[in-house]
């Protein structure tokens, strides 16, 4: 059965959805249309999977949905009206791509032929390198990884009026692997700042825990060193944040991986002022990511040279694959935030719309 994407819309519990979409898909292959169950008079209908509601609109919706995509897959004749009209409107002669801080700008598809050749188009816009480029679409993948795939071939991410995201992706890795460039099962996040002209402050750094739910789990900080049985770890003050005279302030995460709970999806990386009621005033902020036991290998780098008027920045985060729980990407955030470490409130917010945002699926 096709995949069943618009399930989402029905406000349903995923799993009677799921379950529903595909036996409606079975059901119809041999011409009986998709009918959920009626509930009894006067009765609420209970998913059999997870005892959830399932409210009687929401069952018509998926209903009216259901029967107009399987026609459409199953009688592919039903298409062409759609298509033709589709055509009529021409194609978007330039696409407008978004960052996740709302940057935005715009790329004229005139000459441009692969979706290598948009990738390079971006690079120049951009400065992120083609290679290092996520373009999402509506919570997807917007084209494929190969780079000499036809843009002719990509229609919804080209329709006119489509938008799209750009993630910029730090590195990938696989923590089962034993490839040489990959890391073993323990990582490290290290993140650095330059501190300010005038006066002294430090910043904080915080990793922040979630599930694939967007649900939060727990935190780890400069005072709170230490969660979910040691998978989390923070340093505290490194030796050059003691340093008086040193210019610049460190500290480091610990992820061990073989630790890390299977239903822990999502890891961010920000940093807080201390007192500051502002970031600007410190010059640059990186992180870093290594292999813990080979400290000297690092993996990728990320560097912000002077951050906007916030208090805090998310600096990047790290996601699990839906697919293949040994699977992880890096992206580069760079997302300014507010609040403290005596008031996560609002970067807890920036890493919740984050995670809405992006997608751990390849590009």
């Amino acid at each position: 059965p096709p995949p069943p994407f618009f399930l989402t819309t029905a406000r349903l519990p995923k799993c009677y959805a799921v379950r529903f979409g595909l036996w409606g898909a079975a059901d119809y292959r041999d011409g009986k249309p998709p009918a959920p169950a009626a509930a009894p008079p006067g009765q609420q209908l209970l998913c059999p999977t997870c005892q959830e509601p399932l409210p009687s609109e929401s069952l018509k919706v998926l209903a009216e949905d259901a029967l107009d995509l399987y026609s459409r897959c199953f009688h592919p004749q039903s298409l062409a009206a759609p298509a033709q009209q589709e055509g009529s409107q021409g194609a978007a002669k330039e696409v407008v791509v978004t960052k996740l801080t709302g940057e935005s700008v715009s790329v004229s598809l005139e000459g441009l032929k692969t979706v290598g050749d948009l990738r390079a188009a971006l690079a120049k816009k951009t400065g992120v390198e083609p290679g290092r480029q996520r373009l999402m679409t509506a919570g997807r993948s917007a084209f494929p990884l190969n780079p000499s795939a036809l843009l002719s071939d990509c229609h919804a991410a080209l329709a006119p009026g489509a938008s799209l995201q750009l993630v910029v992706l730090m590195c990938s890795f696989a923590s089962s692997s034993s490839q040489p460039q990959q890391p073993s099962k323990s990582i490290r996040f290290d993140l650095t700042w330059g501190y300010p002209e005038a006066g002294r402050d430090d910043l904080d750094c915080t990793c922040f825990a979630y599930a694939a739910n967007g649900k939060y789990r727990c935190c780890v900080d400069f005072c709170n060193r230490e969660q979910l049985d040691g998978a989390l770890k923070h340093s505290g003050d490194c030796e050059e944040s003691r340093d008086p005279q040193s210019a610049s302030g460190r500290q480091s995460v610990w992820i061990s991986l073989a630790r890390l709970p299977s239903d822990v999806m999502h890891l961010f990386f920000a940093l807080s002022a201390a007192r500051s009621q502002s970031l600007a005033a410190f010059p640059w902020s990186r992180v870093c990511v290594r292999d813990a036991t080979s400290p000297e290998q690092q993996l990728a780098e990320y560097a912000i040279d002077r951050a906007e008027k916030a208090r805090a920045i998310v600096m990047c985060s790290m996601h699990r694959s839906a697919w293949q729980a040994d699977l992880w990407d890096v992206l580069a955030l760079g997302e300014p935030s507010g609040g403290s470490v005596r008031d996560y409130s609002v970067m807890k917010h920036t890493c919740e719309r984050v995670i809405t945002s992006v997608t751990t699926s390849p590009c």
